[in-house]
């Protein structure tokens, strides 16, 4: 029949399938003799018997069926109905065809990527740590180990390309030994070598008398505690400067100790390093050797002893 007023503009509407009538309240919709599912019943205008019918009371939608709310008659006639619109679904995208272009600037969170990223077989570049302290290398001893030869504790040397600066705890619990201990730390290149070291620290111990595990000298081995007392433990922390400007004194240490004197109890030093060839800090080890039997132990020449130890990046 003839619309009453302006007709609807073609492309935005579409005339669906006509229905003959039954003693039934529900029909299928079709549009060219397939399924025909609108959005909701507003989206419907339907003529009954010359009468505009109002969605939602007069009729429902679900999928593609119609509900009259009373059943009609073979005597009924549905006049038409026009479905206003498309309904508009949102495809999903072909595998790998949302380019970088498509993405909007900090689209991307952080509690949109997975708890664990793998980067294997891929190649990162242009990407910049976060500023502060990125942790590099660590070792944790769950038993005793004997460290009266030089062992490497911390290696960071495939780092060093990428910092300057780098800050260092090591933790020896000598809950192995017997008898008094001296604790040296020694300074490697990337390659492994042992670095030459002008070198002194100095501090005091709880009775405010002077404690020097190292004075000015230069060698491989760094002494940071001294007569440390059986089964405690000590602690060094410091910070290294690979400087980038190269120069016979390319490398420095800024160095803080503490530990147990034996016999004169808590004892603390400071001291500082620095490496007398063109070269750079990749690695650090330590060697743990019986020292003198004072304060009434057994001086045995147990080197047994526990490290946790961490090196980390500073940006």
């Amino acid at each position: 029949m003839p619309f009453i007023g302006q007709e609807p503009i073609t492309g935005a509407y579409h005339v669906l399938d006509s229905i003959t009538t039954s003693a039934t309240a529900t029909y299928n919709l079709q549009l060219n003799s397939g399924a025909f599912s609108p959005a909701t019943a507003n989206q419907l205008m339907v003529s009954l018997n010359g009468v505009i019918q109002k969605p939602g009371s007069s009729f429902t939608v679900s999928g593609s069926t119609i509900t009259f709310s009373s059943a009609l008659t073979s005597s009924d006639s549905i006049d038409f109905i026009i479905a206003l619109g498309d309904v508009l679904s949102v495809g999903t995208p072909t595998d790998g065809t949302v380019s970088t272009a498509k993405i909007a600037p900090n689209a991307v969170t952080m509690d949109k990527l997975p708890s664990a990223l793998s980067f294997s077989g891929k190649t990162v570049s242009n990407f910049t740590n976060p500023n502060g302290y990125n942790l590099l290398d660590s070792r944790t001893d769950t038993s005793n180990v004997a460290y009266g030869g030089d062992v490497v504790i911390l290696d960071f040397s495939s780092y060093i390309n990428d910092y300057n600066t780098f800050w260092f705890s090591i933790n020896v619990d000598a809950t192995g030994a017997d008898g008094n201990q001296h604790y040296y730390l020694s300074t490697l290149n990337s390659g492994g070598t042992q670095l030459n070291m002008a070198m002194t620290m100095h501090g005091f111990n709880a009775n405010s008398q002077v404690n020097t595990p190292q004075t000015g000298v230069n060698g491989n081995f760094f002494r940071f505690a001294y007569r440390q007392y059986k089964q405690m433990a000590a602690t060094l922390t410091g910070y290294i400067h690979n400087h980038p400007n190269t120069g016979d004194q390319n490398a420095t240490m800024q160095l803080q100790s503490n530990w147990q004197y034996a016999g004169l109890g808590a004892a603390r030093a400071n001291g500082s390093i620095r490496v007398t060839s063109n070269d750079q800090i990749a690695k650090l080890g330590l060697n743990f050797d019986a020292g003198d039997s004072g304060g009434g132990d057994s001086g045995s020449t147990n080197s047994n002893c526990r490290v946790f130890a961490e090196v980390y990046g500073i940006r």
